[in-house]
């Protein structure tokens, strides 16, 4: 296999320039980049997710990249720092079940045994990503060139990464980097000066890429939906037969008006307000990110609209 069977995965690494050339700095040969990220590939791809597999953990790589060094969040980070995310942005998701935590830990899966029920999924990923960095096997030791004390900061940050992408925790990180930066500029300190302000700068960045498909243009964002909507109704059919608790929002996502309600007030809700931050945050720099976002969100409202009259006149 070689990486020119996936045009997209060769570009990024090695026709980017500022990505080559950092990893080649701090890990090595292109055949050892090769061979992790196919690895990666594979285990991503073995449960035939539609929508948490490798084009989803390559997606945001990409838009964690797009945030880092195309905008002025660059300023806050170093090469090690960029490498941690980028390669945890990649990896936040693999072997990912195709299911939620929450019904991990109601079918009291293996995964949610062993991780005691917190963060159930994140932290397999996050283990299974070190365990796919680090395989001997031929030339697939990905952090066999990092020194030990670049190793441990590599392991804090992608582990500290993918975990913030639990959305449990979505609304607690906002409110501590809203904070943070409020505090530091109140107190005339330079936000970024502090490693708890990278961690969360790298935090905001992963999540916000994890979410990106809403703030793409509309034919590629109601891609990425009908997608995570498979899925979902999915995983609500099996809590029927298993018969646990259902997710109610996970119901009828096959019917237009209940789709649209769904990401309406998705990104309303969760999307919105976090890209705000973002935006704010880099002085309007994702700007044409911002109104993606927002004629999705009125694009979606009109479909709820026009469709729940729709459904309303054919009632009897």
């Amino acid at each position: 296999i070689h990486c020119a069977e996936f045009p997209y995965l060769h570009f990024f690494f090695f026709k980017q320039k500022t990505a080559y050339e950092m990893l080649r700095s701090l890990v090595g040969s292109e055949m050892c980049i090769r061979d992790s990220c196919l690895a990666v590939r594979e285990k991503y791809n073995e449960n035939r997710n539609a929508f948490h597999n490798f084009d989803h953990g390559f997606a945001v790589m990409q838009a964690s990249f797009y945030f880092t060094v195309k905008t002025s969040l660059s300023k806050y980070l170093e090469s090690l720092d960029i490498l941690a995310l980028l390669l945890s942005a990649l990896c936040h998701d693999v072997g990912h079940t195709g299911r939620t935590n929450i019904f991990e830990i109601n079918t009291m899966s293996k995964l949610a045994t062993t991780y005691n029920d917190r963060s159930v999924l994140e932290q397999y990923h996050a283990s299974l990503m070190f365990q796919l960095l680090k395989e001997d096997d031929g030339n697939q030791n990905f952090l066999a060139n990092l020194s030990l004390s670049d190793l441990k900061i590599f392991r804090k940050h992608a582990i500290t990464n993918i975990l913030s992408t639990d959305m449990k925790d979505h609304f607690d990180l906002l409110k501590k980097f809203e904070s943070s930066y409020k505090e530091a500029v109140e107190g005339g300190v330079e936000f970024g000066t502090k490693e708890t302000h990278k961690e969360l700068v790298t935090q905001l960045i992963i999540h916000s890429s994890d979410l990106n498909g809403p703030a793409k243009t509309h034919d590629i964002a109601s891609q990425w939906t009908k997608r995570v909507h498979r899925e979902f109704m999915k995983q609500y059919s099996e809590e029927i037969a298993l018969g646990i608790p259902v997710t109610p929002y996970f119901k009828d996502l096959d019917k237009i008006e209940v789709a649209a309600k769904s990401e309406f007030q998705f990104n309303t809700i969760i999307i919105q307000p976090m890209f705000n931050i973002l935006n704010t945050f880099l002085n309007n720099e994702i700007s044409d990110i911002m109104e993606h976002l927002n004629r999705n969100i009125k694009e979606y409202e009109r479909l709820m609209k026009e469709n729940t009259k729709g459904s309303e006149d054919a009632s009897p």
